[in-house]
Order: C-alpha cells, then structure tokens, then sequence
C-alpha cells in the first residue's frame, strides 16, 4: 500500500497539474490521475442522530495508448470500501478497453455491469447525489430497497445476493455505438460476469442493454443523470440481466465459508427513459424506470416490480438545480413494499466536478413505521 501512495505522489509532482493531471508517455500514450471526494451529512430525524461520513474518497488512474487501448484502475476508501471508515483501501473498478472501432469496444475487468441506466451511471454525476433507492435491487447491487439516502438498507426488502464484487461485477463485455443520421443514435452492450457463481448449481450471468437517443448522442459506456444544459436529448433504453441458480445468504470476510438459501434463477429487466431539454431560461432534466425482479417464487418480499422517477430543473444563470424523485417498489409479498420520496437542490460552483448538494426523503414502507431525513454534501472530482 505505501508503494502504491510513494508512485501516486511521484506522478502529481511529475504531471503538469494545468493539463488536467495527466502525463505524456510518448509512443501516442498518456496516464491520466484522476479523484473523486464525496462527503455528506445526514439526519435521521425518527431516530434522532446525525451521522456525518465520507462517502466516497476515490483515486483513478488511467493508461490509454492511441485510440486503440486503455485501462483503468480506481480505489476507495470511505463508507463504500466495505462499510465502515478507517478500513484498508477497496479496488473499485480494474478493466481493460480494446477499441477496435466505434461499434466495437470489448471491455473486460472489474466493472459496472449495464443491468439498467441507473447501474451504468458513475457517483459524480448524480443529479440527486445518490442512487435510485430501488437500483439496488440488480444482481452484484445486493438486490434491496435502500433508504435515508441509501445510508440504510429498507427492511425485509433484500434478496441478500452474494458476489465477491460489491456494485461492480467482472468479466467480458462487448459495447458499440453509432449514428443512424444527425439526430438518431443507439448504443449496445452485451456482457458475460461471474455474477453470484460460488456454487456449482450457479451458470453465467449475462447482461444485454440497448439504448436510443434522439438529437444529441450519448456516445460512451457510461451515463450521467444530468448534463447541465450541456446536452439536448430524449433517450430509451431496455435492459435484461440473468443468471441461473443464485444463492443468498452469509459469508464471511474472505467469502471462503458459506451458508446460502438457494434462490433458483435471477431475472432482471429494467425499461428507462431519460431526457434534457431546454426550456424557458433553464433547462428540464428528467429520467423514469419500470424494474422487475423475479427469483422464481424463492423469495416474494424480495421480487417484484419498481416504478423510479426523477425531475430536475437546471438554471445555468444561478447555476441551481432544484429535484425531486419518487419510487414505489411493489414486492410479490407486501411485507417487502415501500415508497421513497426525495427532493432538493444542488449547487454547482463547477459543474459536476464540484458542487454541495442538500435534501430531504420520506421512506414509507407497506407494513412499518415511516422514516424522515435529511442529507446535505460536498461531491468534488477531477
């Protein structure tokens, strides 16, 4: 570990910081050192406490060679490297990207997997500073409800997968993107991960996405849930995610020991819409899902089907965006129900790079108590 933090310190004072961090290797290469900082304060207002952590404290470092090749190595530390702060450095993301052209990307590594658009956007740009609540219910995201800003797992709502990645999965993935004509433009992606596979009875999970915009393209693998004005688009996209025979369960640290329920095949199908467009002196950013979740009948307070939808409104002027979203997952078993609602503003002292971001959500499950509070965050990257 101190190597590592020896060469990373080496490279900044290496690399000519007015370039972005970034250091020509010559030969048509480059390495690009980027972070990531997300701190946040949240209120629990049913129980009273006030916990403030970091989120996120990321380091990334980036090889590219051409246009042919590149890779990508991301660490964390923080609540997200493995739940509690003070823990030893997380890898996050590892993958290799070999572009034989447009059409054809082949990446291949650690990665986010495309089992819907919430699933392919990355935490700095998040219009609400989190992910959706029900977003978490996909394979490698622990198949939950999340709540008091995803802080919490919703109760009686997780399928409790078990994958020895937490978010990303690893494998092979095969992703392109074109234009039909100047404004109509589509993207795919079909992946093979390791999934949930700690047992012989598990298959292969495989994951395929497809995508159209209209107007302005979303070119890359990956999405944001706001551009700021930056872009004029409506987009749709499908996607199906699934693997045969996975367990949920407890393991311990090293996933070395098991004790798994068998949940029988994992089905997982996300319809999305998203959209921005200029209106009046702003511009209106606004994204929905229809989500399912099937595990054959195995666990009904887990499996159902979600309904997500967010809505913001950017004013360039104040550089201020208000937001409000809501979801309703609709369990198989009502004991796994509930409703969230989010609403609050961002302020962008420089775009999605570096902006505070406050709010409040209301968490009503079918059976149970309702749950207040209130977040408020520095989100910086570079």
């Amino acid at each position: 570990m101190k190597k590592i933090l020896v060469v990373i310190l080496a490279f900044i004072m290496m690399a000519p910081l007015a370039a972005g961090v970034s250091m020509d290797l010559g030969d048509n290469s480059k390495a690009t050192l980027g972070g990531l900082f997300q701190a946040q304060n949240i209120w629990n207002k049913t129980s009273s406490t006030l916990s403030s952590g970091v989120k996120r404290a990321r380091i990334k470092l980036c090889y590219d060679y051409d246009k042919l090749f590149s890779f990508l190595v991301q660490t964390d530390i923080g609540l997200n490297a493995g739940g509690l702060q003070g823990e030893d450095v997380r890898l996050v993301d590892a993958y290799a990207v070999l572009k034989l052209n447009k059409f054809a990307h082949i990446y291949n590594g650690m990665f986010l997997a495309p089992s819907s658009r919430q699933t392919t956007v990355l935490p700095n740009g998040l219009m609400t500073g989190t992910y959706s609540a029900t977003a978490f219910k996909a394979l490698t995201w622990t198949g939950k409800v999340k709540n008091v800003f995803n802080s919490g797992s919703a109760s009686g709502t997780s399928a409790g997968f078990l994958s020895d990645t937490l978010v990303r999965d690893t494998g092979i993935a095969l992703f392109g993107s074109d234009s039909i004509n100047k404004d109509m433009h589509f993207k795919y992606y079909i992946g093979a991960f390791n999934g949930c596979k700690f047992f012989s009875d598990g298959g292969q999970r495989l994951t395929g996405r497809v995508q159209v915009n209209l107007f302005d393209p979303e070119p890359g693998y990956y999405n944001l849930t706001t551009y700021l004005g930056d872009k004029k688009t409506v987009a749709l996209g499908f996607s199906y995610d699934v693997q045969p025979g996975v367990r949920s369960g407890t393991t311990d640290s090293t996933l070395s020991s098991t004790t798994a329920a068998y949940l029988g095949d994992y089905k997982y199908m996300s319809l999305d819409f998203f959209t921005e467009y200029p209106v009046g002196p702003g511009t209106i950013t606004a994204e929905g899902a229809y989500n399912t979740l099937d595990l054959e009948g195995n666990m009904k307070t887990a499996e159902g089907n979600g309904l997500f939808a967010q809505l913001g409104y950017y004013m360039e002027g104040y550089k201020l965006q208000p937001w409000i979203s809501y979801e309703k997952w609709t369990a198989d078993d009502s004991a796994g129900s509930c409703t969230v609602v989010r609403a609050g503003a961002s302020y962008y002292i420089n775009g999605n790079n570096l902006n505070i971001k406050a709010g409040v959500e209301q968490y009503q499950p079918e059976t149970g108590s309702k749950i207040y509070s209130a977040i408020c965050g520095i989100y910086a990257a570079f």
